[in-house]
């Protein structure tokens, strides 16, 4: 490929060239990939096998945006048992039940936005009222107060703030 952006080269491999089924294999470096668009697939993939081996800059750059413990490092046995506690989270029942927690969680993120939408305004057109903030910090806070109603009936009230709380913090790394 003749494309000097990661993310273009990777639409073009993943994307463009890809089956009708949502694969395609390809090599990056000296090893064998494959890259899969279905959820069906990638359920297929990951129960298939617990080993992964991945090249030292791809585990550079994955523990630097996922962290040191993630799924993306686990194999074997550590693999099993974290892939059983998420596969029981995330089934559709599951899912169910927490929606109306995620609805509250979305639908307070939504008016805290709204208000510092009506605080402030940092865009360049003064007629449209704008704000700039970054989006993995509110995804964080929205994740975390959704687990804690979910599982601690407690409102950690992350996304009424806009500010990680004291359990927030203890999360980052």
């Amino acid at each position: 490929l003749n494309v000097t952006d990661v993310t273009t080269a990777q639409r073009i491999i993943a994307f463009d060239h890809a089956n009708s089924e949502g694969v395609c294999s390809h090599w990056y470096a000296r090893t064998p990939r494959i890259t899969i668009l279905q959820p069906k697939h990638a359920r297929a993939v990951l129960h298939a096998s617990t080993y992964r081996v991945h090249p030292p800059l791809m585990k550079h750059h994955m523990r630097q945006f996922f962290g040191e413990r993630n799924f993306a490092f686990m194999n074997g046995k550590e693999w099993k048992f974290y892939r059983s506690a998420v596969h029981k989270a995330f089934n559709p029942a599951a899912l169910e039940a927490a929606q109306h927690c995620i609805e509250k969680v979305a639908c307070t993120l939504k008016g805290s936005l709204q208000r510092e939408i009506d605080q402030g305004n940092d865009g360049d057109d003064q007629n449209v009222p704008s704000i700039t903030m970054e989006i993995l910090p509110l995804l964080k806070l929205a994740t975390l107060d959704v687990f804690g109603l979910m599982a601690l009936g407690e409102n950690i009230g992350g996304c009424a703030s806009l500010e990680p709380s004291p359990i927030a913090q203890a999360f980052e790394y």
